[in-house]
């Protein structure tokens, strides 16, 4: 089938092995045969002229490389399980890569290290009030890059390092923490930080600009595409959080639920924050995979929200001491008061193309309550869902996510091409119906 339907299909087995390494040991990966194996057929939008036998050596030849890595491949003509058709339905997005229909490449290696990638393909600047960042020395297109506040940079190792793309990226240290080391050494509320990127676009002037956010740096691109300064020629958020947005914060993920139990009980008593600390860092630990055994619907969920295992601990790097946990929530609680639903409004009006893109298994941010936002805002926006993935798409799924962002800042527009990507359009009139077209 080609070095480029393997690879496909190998990453869509690491999208596994990197949450979990012993999964596939654990739970046997099952492929449909007969009238279930014809239904996936039929759904893939870019399969439907080829004829069955020539859909049938495809998924045999992903079945016989993922055996050749130790991946046994079991057949049934029921199948329950949603890990295992989410990596056949990755199988036929690989057949339709290899034969042009959909332009995913395979995940670049980035086995270098974040300060090493940076060093070697970034140059870093300073504007006259001493905020630091970086610009990638090739590309042509302007990619202004939000990341999640206090996250550590390596999240972004892919994109960050692959030169397929045209994207001249810029991206801005935070006041929360260093680039690469992360932290929430501030409280300051979202505006401070969209005040600091403006800085750093007036300073820059980097012309037409796609601006990419990241989880709560949704919140922040949304303010700065809103202010009418800059051309912005699309906004790309990826797996928002827009929670506090009036009449729009439920339902709530789990995450964030806990988290403001958590903040809740740390305003009352800041003495607490310790024991808090010590709780949270048991986030990391893997599920109980014994527990799940014995269904797979649960364990599917539960795998497909995790990041994975060699970044887990990063994520909790902003709560990791009690003074970081206790500036995280007061940021938080600032951000979650600021007038968003005004804001969204305006970016109805603004013309801005707007592309959201989420996990189908995102148990960090609601997915339901940002879609409600967005419409009640009146944004027009193209919805791209990835099956099988959480909250770290530009990580595990790093081809869909680089197709989906290089497609939209092109012509600002998706076809329905992949099995695992759903897409809906909405516009003024009509985007409310976004709110019913996801999941949580």
């Amino acid at each position: 089938m080609g070095p480029l339907f393997q690879s496909l299909v190998e990453d869509s087995v690491a999208e596994i092995e990197r949450r979990e390494p012993e999964y596939f040991q654990r739970f046997p990966l099952t492929f449909p045969r007969g009238q279930l194996r014809l239904d996936r057929y039929r759904q893939h939008p870019s399969m439907r002229r080829y004829a069955d036998s020539a859909l049938d050596r495809a998924t045999d030849a992903a079945a016989e490389r993922l055996e050749q890595r130790g991946v046994p491949v079991a057949y049934s003509d029921e199948i329950d399980d949603p890990a295992s058709l989410v990596l056949f339905d990755a199988a036929l997005d690989a057949f339709a890569a290899k034969e042009q229909l959909l332009p995913i490449r395979n995940a670049p290696r980035a086995d270098a290290a974040i300060d090493e990638i940076l060093g070697t393909g970034y140059d870093e600047h300073r504007t006259a009030s001493g905020r630091r960042y970086l610009v990638s020395r090739r590309g042509t297109q302007p990619l202004l890059v939000i990341s999640a506040l206090g996250i550590p940079i390596a999240i972004w190792k892919k994109l960050l390092s692959d030169t397929s793309h045209d994207f001249r990226i810029v991206t801005v240290e935070n006041r929360c923490g260093d680039l690469i080391s992360g932290g929430m050494d501030s409280d300051v509320d979202l505006t401070r930080h969209a005040d600091d990127i403006a800085e750093v676009l007036d300073q820059e002037q980097p012309g037409p600009l796609h601006v990419l956010g990241w989880c709560n740096g949704g919140r922040i691109a949304i303010d700065l595409v809103t202010r009418g300064r800059y051309n912005i020629r699309s906004l790309t958020l990826l797996s928002p959080t827009l929670r506090g947005t009036e009449n729009a914060s439920k339902p709530g993920s789990p995450f964030e639920d806990r988290l403001q139990q958590i903040f809740a009980t740390i305003t009352r008593n800041q003495a607490l924050a310790m024991p808090l600390v010590k709780m949270l860092a048991r986030f990391t630990q893997p599920p109980d995979w014994d527990g799940l055994a014995g269904n797979a619907s649960a364990r599917a969920a539960a795998l497909f929200a995790l990041p994975s295992r060699e970044s887990a601990a990063t994520f909790l790097v902003p709560m990791s001491t009690p003074p970081l946990l206790i500036n995280y929530a007061r940021r938080t609680a600032a951000d979650e008061a600021y007038p968003m639903a005004d804001t969204l409004r305006r970016l109805g009006t603004a013309g801005i193309p707007v592309l959201l893109i989420s996990g189908s298994h995102d148990s960090m941010v609601s997915n339901q309550a940002t879609c409600t936002a967005l419409a009640n805002g009146g944004v027009a926006v193209t919805h791209a869902q990835v099956a099988g993935a959480g909250h770290y798409i530009q990580d595990l799924q790093y081809p869909y996510f680089l197709w989906l962002l290089r497609s939209f800042a092109d012509n600002h527009n998706l076809p329905n091409a992949a099995l695992r990507v759903d897409i809906q359009h909405s516009n003024q009139s009509d985007s409310v119906q976004l709110s019913h077209a996801t999941t949580t």
